[in-house]
């Protein structure tokens, strides 16, 4: 039977969106700015948000998404819907090049650098579509009496008396390899600074500025931190939005001194609506004269957010969508395979959503017990083709594809991608799975749903062409082969009769005899056309 349908390898080649954790730099002092980058929202206009969703926290489940490991509380971990985690960093390692020039590796010295340089670290990374990326700073503006100079680790560091406020006004850009082309990332976005501290008995602070506008949404501040910029009346013009060490009871910095990179209380978050460049502002503030410079933290990228793959291309990235192939079993019902018992237990409404998923916390991530003890639930892969059954639309591989197989025959109504798409989970209907027979596997994972000794696929000889698209292939059920025509059902769903015979009769179906004859030695007649006795028999 020649079946066509999406394979493993085109569902991984959907990829849309990105995300990243990275980590900035240290400027003027040890300043640690740790910018952690991540995808967990969907494009607004391309996804609608559930009723009881938000931006933020977008299945309502009171985690919010840069947060929750499950994003559509399907009890499958965003990291096997799209969101597989990745990283790349500026190490002293990597290849640096400075305005065009010699592609340096391994570097021992640092050299200065000017307004207008450019700092690019090529071929940083490669995303899951294939795209290369180069990660690139342009230096716009180093204040009056500030020097700067690149460090062999990545960083810039930043030497200048605090008293004068030295500062450097630079961009962080993501650009496709060896071209002028920015590579966005959609969605919503976070970065961290972290360890924003000042010196042991010294009047001073480090500080960071981000501009207003553009991509950027808000921020959220540390305990130890306050939204204040230069103390002397210094900075760039333009408008950025500041943060500094918050100030000891006598308004200095002397008694704070050095704080650290996983204390939260030194932290600023800001959250971006997407990202391809952004402008900063790094530098320190105080009323120390003597010349400060500091060693440097290179920029780090860690992916931990989504690629936005959409298996069934209905707009809804697999992580937002509770029936990622729209075949009309939801993806929590297909992830435990023949365990059908329990996925009706956790999920009784059939919405594709755990039944206690409502009010969880940022203590289990977002994941609900019920999911494998709150670690995610593994998807199941029946027919070993390499796709998980919430991803294939035939997951028994018996040509007839799952979105028929999960519904009866009759009123039987097909998966409108539209529907989905228009929807805000990705879904046009869900079904129980059907289970002809009874046995342990549903229709869809069974393949001899009858149980009548004849594989589905020998018993439907109509060649089904199913895609994403038209999951069902455009083929109503009933009319697929029927073996036998009293039987009100499809071939491979015709559930011989067993009937017990106490007296000579006629049958005009196919039967299964069983029972005890009555009288004995009773002629039992079978006719198969009903007409004419085909099969005498004495018991």
């Amino acid at each position: 039977m020649r079946v066509e349908r999406s394979s493993a390898a085109d569902i991984n080649k959907r990829v849309e969106r990105v995300s990243s954790h990275w980590q900035s730099m240290c400027l003027g002092m040890m300043l640690v700015v740790s910018a952690v980058v991540s995808l967990s929202a969907p494009q607004l206009g391309q996804t609608q948000i559930p009723p009881n969703g938000t931006a933020e926290d977008w299945d309502g489940d009171g985690v919010n998404n840069d947060v929750d490991l499950d994003d559509d509380n399907d009890g499958i971990l965003d990291t096997a819907e799209g969101c597989p985690a990745t990283n790349f960093s500026v190490a002293t390692s990597s290849a640096r090049q400075i305005n065009g020039g010699e592609i340096v590796t391994n570097p021992t010295t640092s050299p200065s650098l000017s307004e207008n340089d450019e700092v690019k670290f090529p071929q940083i990374h490669t995303l899951p579509d294939g795209t290369e990326i180069d990660a690139v700073y342009n230096i716009i503006e180093i204040s009056t009496g500030a020097s700067l100079s690149l460090s062999t680790d990545g960083g810039l560091t930043v030497t200048g008396s605090p008293i004068n406020d030295p500062y450097v006004v630079f961009s962080m850009s993501l650009y496709e390899t060896g071209t002028t082309n920015l590579v966005t990332l959609p969605g919503s976005v976070e970065q961290v600074f972290r360890d924003i501290d000042s010196t042991t008995n010294q009047d001073i602070t480090e500080l960071v500025g981000i501009e207003t506008g553009g991509f950027f949404n808000n921020a959220v501040a540390g305990s130890n931190i306050e939204n204040q910029g230069f103390s002397n009346g210094g900075g760039p013009s333009g408008t950025y939005d500041y943060y500094r060490q918050r100030p000891g009871s006598d308004g200095t910095w002397t008694d704070n001194g050095n704080g650290s990179g996983s204390d939260t209380a030194n932290w600023v978050t800001n959250h971006f609506d997407g990202y391809n460049t952004h402008r900063f502002v790094a530098g320190t503030t105080g009323s120390r004269t003597a010349s400060n410079s500091r060693s440097s933290v290179p920029i780090n990228f860690t992916y931990t957010g989504c690629q936005g793959v959409d298996a069934d291309g209905d707009g809804h990235p697999d992580y937002l969508d509770l029936d990622s192939d729209n075949d009309g079993i939801s993806d929590l019902y297909e992830s435990y395979g023949t365990d059908t018992v329990t996925a009706t237990s956790v999920d009784a409404d059939n919405d594709g959503v755990y039944d206690n998923s409502s009010s969880l916390s940022s203590s289990n991530l977002g994941v609900v017990t019920d999911a494998n003890g709150g670690n995610g639930v593994t998807p199941v892969d029946s027919d070993n083709d390499g796709a998980a059954d919430q991803l294939d639309l035939d997951a028994d591989d018996d040509g007839i594809p799952d979105a028929i197989e999960a519904q009866p025959t009759t009123g039987y109504s097909g998966i409108s991608e539209s529907a989905a798409s228009a929807s805000t989970t990705g879904v046009d209907e869900l079904y129980v799975a059907q289970n002809t027979d009874g046995d342990s596997f549903p229709d869809y994972l069974d393949v001899d749903s009858d149980n009548d000794g004849k594989s589905d696929d020998t018993e439907t000889t109509t060649v089904i062409n199913f895609t994403y698209t038209t999951t069902d292939g455009g083929v109503d059920p009933t009319s697929l082969t029927n073996e036998t025509g009293g039987v009100n059902e499809v071939a491979y769903r015709e559930v011989p009769p067993e009937v017990s015979i106490n007296n000579t009769g006629t049958i005009s179906e196919a039967i299964t005899i069983t029972g005890t004859c009555s009288p004995n030695s009773a002629t039992v007649t079978v006719s198969i056309d009903g007409v004419s006795p085909d099969i005498a028999s004495t018991c």
